[in-house]
C-alpha cells in the first residue's frame, strides 16, 4: 500500500456519519501509510493530537476566488510533492472529484471516491455536474460505496460494477459491558414508567420525525404511558416544535437536543422501541442508516422507511419493521403492532443485535479496505 492522502470536507471532531465513516476507517489503516487533509474546526486541536497519522487542517473552499475549490486544488498538489503522495482518497465526488480528475491528467496521480448515496444524487443536480459525476467516476482507480443502495446509485451511470467495492458503516454507539444507571436521564426528561419510543438523528425532513409526531395522538388514547423522544437538533427543529403544539402533545413528545454519548447510550437503554422512518425527498436520501443498527445492538426493535438504503440496514419482520414512510397509518400500525405484543417487539431487537455484532465491525469493513487498496488497484 503506497501512501495515501484523504481529502475529506467532513472529519472528527465534527459529528457526521461521513466523518465518523472516514475516520473509523482511515485509523485502521497502517499509519505510515496515510495522511489526512480536513477542514478546521472547533476541537480539532485536541483530537488531532490523539491522532496516530498526519492530520493538516484547512479553509477546504474559498469565499473570494471561482471556483471555490481551487486554493484547495494548490494545497493538496503542494501536498502530493512535498510527501510523495500515490493515492489521493475523495470523501465526496463533488467538488473535490474535480482536483482530483485534475491532478490525475497533470500527474498521471491516482484517486478513490468514497460515495455515500446523497452526495452521488446531488452532483446530477444538473447536466454539467452529471458529466463531470460520471467523468470522474469513470477516472477513477477505485470506488468505495456505503451500501449496496449507493452501489447501485452508480452502476446505473454506466460505471462498472467490479469497480465498486462496498465497506458498511457499523455502529459508533455500544452497549458498555456494565449495567448502566438511567436514573439521571429518567429524572431529567421525565422518563420513569414511561414507555419510550426514540428517534436519534440530524432534524432534516427526511428523518421522518415529523411522520412519528402524526401517529402520535391516535397511539397516546391506546397507551397513556407513552413518550416520544427526540434526540438531535437542526433545520426542522421549529416546524416540529410547532406541530406538536397544535396537536397538544407537550407532555407526551421530548425533544432533548444534542446529547453526549453517555447520554445517548442511556436513552438507548431505557428505550422500548426505535422509529425513523426515513423517506427520500428530492435528491435527498438516507444512503445507508447506522443508526438502525446502532439501535439493534441495544436490543431495540426498529422502524425504518423503505428508502434509499434502509432496507439494507433493516430486515423487515426480523430485525424490525420496514414502512411506507409517506403512510402515517403504516408508521402508526407498526408502532402499535410493537407496543401491544413487547415479547414479539423484543425478539425482533435481540435478532437486530445478533446481526449487528456478527456483520457489521469496524475491524472487518476496515480490513476489506485494506485488502482493496493494497491490491489491484495500485498495480
Amino acid at each position: 500500500m503506497d501512501k495515501s492522502l484523504l481529502v475529506t470536507m467532513e472529519y472528527p471532531p465534527q459529528r457526521g456519519g461521513v466523518a465518523n465513516y472516514l475516520e473509523k476507517l482511515f485509523s485502521r489503516l497502517p499509519s505510515n501509510k496515510i495522511m489526512v487533509l480536513a477542514p478546521k474546526t472547533e476541537g480539532d486541536k485536541e483530537f488531532d493530537a490523539q491522532a496516530t497519522y498526519p492530520i493538516v487542517r484547512t479553509n477546504m473552499l474559498a469565499f473570494y476566488v471561482w471556483p471555490r475549490w481551487l486554493p484547495l486544488y494548490f494545497r493538496v498538489k503542494k501536498m502530493v510533492k512535498q510527501n510523495r503522495i500515490k493515492m489521493l482518497h475523495l470523501s465526496h465526488v463533488l467538488p473535490i472529484g474535480y482536483i482530483a480528475y485534475k491532478l490525475n491528467q497533470e500527474m498521471k496521480l491516482r484517486y478513490v471516491v468514497y460515495c455515500h448515496g446523497l452526495d452521488v444524487l446531488r452532483a446530477q443536480a444538473t447536466e454539467k455536474k452529471k458529466k463531470w459525476l460520471i467523468k470522474i467516476l469513470n477516472n477513477a482507480s477505485g470506488i468505495v460505496a456505503n451500501s449496496e443502495y449507493t452501489r447501485s446509485l452508480i452502476r446505473n451511470l454506466g460505471i462498472p460494477d467490479s469497480k465498486i467495492l462496498v465497506v458498511y458503516p457499523c455502529p459508533a454507539i455500544r452497549p458498555p459491558e456494565k449495567t448502566v444507571d438511567t436514573y439521571t436521564v429518567t429524572s431529567k426528561y421525565g422518563l420513569a414508567n414511561k414507555r419510550v419510543i426514540l428517534s436519534v438523528g440530524r432534524l432534516v425532513k427526511r428523518k421522518g420525525v415529523d411522520m412519528v409526531i402524526e401517529t402520535i395522538p391516535k397511539l397516546y388514547e391506546q397507551y397513556k404511558d407513552i413518550m416520544y423522544v427526540i434526540v438531535g437538533d437542526g433545520p426542522e427543529l421549529n416546524n416540529l416544535g410547532k406541530r406538536v403544539q397544535e396537536l397538544g402533545l407537550q407532555n407526551v413528545v421530548r425533544f432533548v437536543g444534542a446529547v453526549n454519548n453517555d447520554e445517548l447510550i442511556k436513552l438507548y437503554s431505557i428505550a422500548e422501541i426505535f422509529a425513523m422512518p426515513s423517506r427520500q425527498i428530492g435528491s435527498d436520501v438516507e444512503g445507508f442508516g447506522i443508526v438502525y443498527l446502532e439501535a439493534n445492538l441495544f436490543g431495540l426493535p426498529v422502524i425504518g422507511g423503505r428508502s434509499g438504503g434502509v432496507p439494507e440496514a433493516v430486515i423487515d419482520k426480523q430485525t424490525g419493521l420496514l414502512v411506507d414512510p409517506n403512510n402515517t397509518e403504516e408508521i402508526y400500525a407498526a408502532l402499535r403492532d410493537m407496543l401491544a405484543s413487547p415479547d414479539w417487539a423484543k425478539s425482533l431487537g435481540e435478532n437486530g443485535r445478533i446481526r449487528a455484532e456478527k456483520d457489521f465491525q469496524w475491524r472487518k469493513e476496515a480490513e476489506k479496505l485494506r485488502r482493496y487498496l493494497s491490491g489491484g488497484i495500485y498495480e
